[in-house]
């Protein structure tokens, strides 16, 4: 979804001749994964971090059309929303001082960055979901100017029969609430985390993606608040879901699914899987036509993968030889606070998965998907204070897992895939510490709210004071 399309109008005729395309290039990938024509090169690393603009009241600043033409970065470009941006890594070997490299890269692009939004009077925050952004900020007036995002909402809402999107989310305090576009999804911004992966490792790391997406949310929750009302520690997941299911009374089978999802099973024998799925499962949202690219650059395939947004989404890609390979992308953790907790998330993320998917045994034998996706709702909605259960089939607190279990075996994930041993210790020491001490982004929260009152603006400031200090959340004052 990240590439721009011509036209954001299509016909019968286009949806008709999408599809033959997308039917050609599925069975082209079913014959590569059949005679295993992928890349067993393994763990190549990046992240993709969505951000917002605020202006000096800390509400949304839909400038980053004039934002970005004055940064001129490559490795940063919009959003759905015109109060949104998108930093964007390098891909990296996750060898050696790999981690290091990401955060001193980060780093200098978020200098630029900051130092060019005060040229705006705006700032730039990290957060799953501001709690100062009001429903009226979540207008199309307020959609970037890009044909792709225009054309997404335009099939959504013309799938709906009613020609709205109903978004329900029970907390703390409930929300139930219509929308008439997709930009109710632009309040959730996201950490992506991506690994290329060993073709004949990759059904193994996918699943173990799957398993460690309920603890990777407990511990990096930061989006409680919406609207005023208290919801979920991670209430970007069912935002976000619900921002983009407008598909339940369509007749058409092919928009039953809700496209925001963890999906319906483990991978059994083949991530082409679940291309054959998104084939048979979903209806083509933009049907671009790319007349002059031939079928193995699997371009309609690849549209199509990315406007179906699994929490845990494999990717065709293609290395710098030219040859194909697979790479799965992590997208249930929130952005922020701090550039140290982002990078903290995304090392605990690589080493959890790695650890997972290189055990002797699979997980997934012990975990049944049933309980994986259980696990998965009840951490967004409790955070670190879920319980979920595990492979002995009990249940258990998602703190005491991770500080017994997940870390240590986290750690060891990332000694296994080659990283610098005392940096990878230095971030998984900080979820540990974040752990321990029971605050992450969400638990500061609510917290300063419950101790202060419920004001956003004083939580926002109060946030981006914090944020400021570069310190990593679980040494956030509450204050």
């Amino acid at each position: 979804m990240g590439q721009e399309i011509e036209t954001s109008e299509f016909s019968e005729e286009d949806f008709s001749e999408y599809r033959r395309l997308l039917v050609q290039e599925t069975a082209l990938l079913g014959e590569l994964f059949a005679h295993g024509k992928f890349s067993r090169h393994h763990g190549v690393g990046g992240f993709e971090l969505e951000a917002w603009l605020l202006d000096r009241k800390l509400d949304p600043a839909p400038i980053n059309e004039q934002f970005l033409t004055k940064l001129n970065h490559p490795l940063v470009c919009a959003e759905l929303a015109l109060f949104n941006i998108e930093f964007n890594s390098l891909p990296h070997q996750l060898q050696n001082d790999a981690l290091g490299i990401m955060r001193s890269e980060l780093d200098e692009i978020m200098s630029k960055a900051v130092a060019t939004a005060k040229g705006f009077d705006t700032s730039i925050s990290m957060i799953g979901i501001p709690p100062t952004v009001k429903e009226s900020d979540l207008v199309p007036a307020n959609m970037s100017n890009l044909k792709r995002y225009r054309a997404l909402n335009d099939q959504i809402m013309d799938i709906h029969n009613e020609n709205r999107l109903n978004i329900t989310i029970e907390g703390r305090d409930r929300l139930d609430i219509d929308s008439q576009s997709v930009m109710f999804e632009s309040a959730t911004t996201a950490l992506q985390v991506q690994m290329q992966v060993d073709f004949r490792k990759s059904v193994r790391f996918y699943n173990a993606g799957l398993i460690a997406a309920a603890p990777l949310v407990a511990v990096s929750a930061n989006s409680p608040y919406l609207f005023g009302k208290e919801l979920w520690d991670e209430t970007r997941i069912p935002l976000f879901e619900q921002s983009l299911a407008g598909f339940a009374n369509s007749p058409d089978p092919l928009c039953r699914s809700n496209r925001v999802t963890l999906g319906q099973g483990y991978a059994k024998d083949s991530l082409f899987e679940i291309f054959e799925e998104n084939l048979n499962r979903y209806q083509a949202l933009l049907p671009m036509i790319f007349c002059d690219d031939p079928p193995e650059e699997f371009c309609h395939l690849r549209l199509h993968n990315g406007a179906i947004w699994r929490w845990v989404r494999p990717l065709v890609g293609f290395s710098e030889d030219g040859s194909h390979h697979l790479r799965i992308e992590h997208r249930v953790a929130p952005a922020g606070p701090t550039v140290t907790d982002v990078i903290a998330n995304t090392a605990f993320c690589f080493g959890l998965v790695t650890a997972l998917g290189m055990a002797d045994e699979p997980m997934e034998t012990g975990i049944p998907f049933k309980a994986v996706k259980d696990n998965f709702y009840r951490s967004a909605k409790n955070g670190l204070n879920s319980k979920i259960r595990w492979s002995d089939g009990k249940e258990i607190r998602v703190i005491d897992l991770c500080l017994n279990k997940l870390i240590p075996m986290a750690k060891e994930g990332l000694f296994m895939l080659g990283l610098d041993r005392s940096e990878s210790a230095y971030y998984i020491d900080i979820i540990q510490e974040r752990v321990k001490s029971g605050q992450n982004g969400a638990c500061w929260q609510k917290a300063f709210v419950a101790k202060y009152g419920d004001d956003s603006r004083s939580l926002m400031s109060a946030y981006m004071k914090n944020a400021e200090s570069g310190k990593p959340v679980n040494q956030w004052p509450i204050c």
